[in-house]
């Protein structure tokens, strides 16, 4: 299985970034593959929340439901994503640093569960390439959002 990690330092407090990432509204903000975020089930965000996110994935439109597995504010969070290609796992971690906020994250994914042999292909050829730029760009919005309203709210 593909594993992506990485991380990012932003100038915005920890609990800014952690407020960011639990409001899945937003998360079309992140990246380019989502167009839209909707929660499913009710309540506050935390262990146990499913949402579904809409978009495309290689030019493919995709819906995938997730789960969030892990919650521990405002620390560690895992969301673990199915659709009918592809199962993901996303975990975040925020730690505190001097300058503000490391936000790093590990993925793991498996193309085509059910179709292993053309799945291991198609992440060789170019869905891992695909998805650690797409991370990056992630990541990248996140510390533009949360470092532009952090300085908005002084």
């Amino acid at each position: 299985m593909p594993r992506i990690e990485g991380s990012i330092d932003i100038s915005a407090s920890r609990q800014a970034v952690w407020d960011l990432m639990c409001d899945v509204s937003r998360y079309p903000e992140f990246g380019n593959m989502t167009d839209v975020a909707t929660m499913i089930t009710e309540g506050e965000f935390g262990e146990g929340s499913m949402y579904s996110e809409t978009g495309k994935v290689a030019g493919m439109k995709s819906t995938t439901e997730w789960t969030v597995t892990r919650f521990d504010p405002p620390s560690e969070q895992t969301h673990v994503g199915e659709d009918s290609s592809m199962h993901i796992e996303l975990m975040w971690t925020l730690a505190e640093i001097e300058s503000g906020t490391r936000a790093s994250h590990v993925v793991e994914f498996k193309m085509m569960p059910v179709f292993r042999p053309l799945g291991v292909l198609l992440e060789a050829l170019f869905v891992t390439r695909m998805m650690t730029k797409e991370m990056e760009t992630i990541r990248g919005d996140l510390k533009r959002i949360a470092e532009t309203e952090a300085s908005t709210d002084r």
